[in-house]
């Protein structure tokens, strides 16, 4: 029961834009929220996306401590990834830090940085235009149903499972203090963000496939490791070569990875 679980937890723990026309009597101009914060490649992520992706973290972060004492098993990534490679830290090569260090930067144990989630944000819209360019498009009523059955999924699979149902017990208050009536009440305000991830993920499986290939001499482990590093470097190839226009704030991009010497991939 606590593979059920592991994956029921892990799996419930993703930009409103708008452009207006104002007409003119010789030209028509866009005008863009005021809330703004940056521009990327012309779309605009504003304070309300920030607000938005601020609650998800909150969520996740109190989420964390529960999985934790309600599933003796669950590993912060650093374990779990020695755990898997069998090695101690000073054995990692500088692939497995890197990689460990990456997702530990999202981890859900530390306190919410706005620098980080302008990060995140702009990384997402990158992606999310990318997806579009290369015609992965996902429809509210797919990532609907999609929602649906991975809610149904893991109704059911509490049912049979007492620590599965104390999970839930607990997830469904953490919803309500943060202003969801329901678990379907979040979903249905996460949706637009559900269908944009949708496509990236996508994106992203094409991408992995490619990798699997360029890097044929590994497998298992090793080949995800190698994979999650490339599609940092990936990202990062896309981000440099966007039209990005911070507004507000004194947001920096950071960048982890190493040049991309692929050039742009037809995923």
């Amino acid at each position: 029961m606590k593979s059920i679980f592991s994956r029921l937890a892990f799996a419930i723990l993703a930009v409103f834009i708008c452009i207006y026309i104002v007409g003119c009597t010789r030209f028509t101009q866009a005008v863009y929220p005021e809330d703004t914060i940056v521009f990327v490649n012309g779309k605009a992520i504003t304070e309300q996306d920030f607000k938005d992706e601020t609650i998800k973290r909150e969520i996740s972060t109190k989420m964390l401590p529960k999985i934790m004492q309600l599933d003796s098993s669950a590993q912060t990534p650093t374990a779990g990834t020695l755990k898997i490679l069998g090695l101690s830290a000073d054995q990692l090569s500088e692939d497995q830090k890197r990689y460990i260090t990456s997702i530990e930067r999202n981890y859900p144990d530390k306190p919410i940085n706005q620098n980080a989630i302008f990060n995140h944000l702009v990384r997402q819209e990158v992606l999310h235009q990318e997806a579009v360019n290369q015609s992965y498009i996902v429809s509210n009523e797919e990532a609907q149903e999609t929602l649906k059955q991975a809610n149904e999924a893991s109704e059911q699979a509490s049912e049979f499972d007492s620590t599965g149902q104390k999970f839930m017990e607990e997830y469904n208050k953490v919803l309500k203090d943060n202003g969801f009536n329901s678990q379907d009440d979040y979903l249905n305000w996460n949706l637009p963000k559900t269908t944009r991830l949708m496509a990236i993920q996508r994106m992203q499986n094409k991408f992995d496939e490619k990798m699997a290939a360029q890097y044929s001499e590994l497998s298992d482990f090793p080949l995800r490791i190698a994979q999650y590093n490339a599609w940092e470097d990936y990202t990062e190839f896309l981000l440099k070569t966007a039209n990005i226009e911070i507004k507000k704030g004194n947001y920096v991009l950071e960048y982890y990875g190493k040049p991309w010497e692929l050039g742009s991939l037809d995923l």
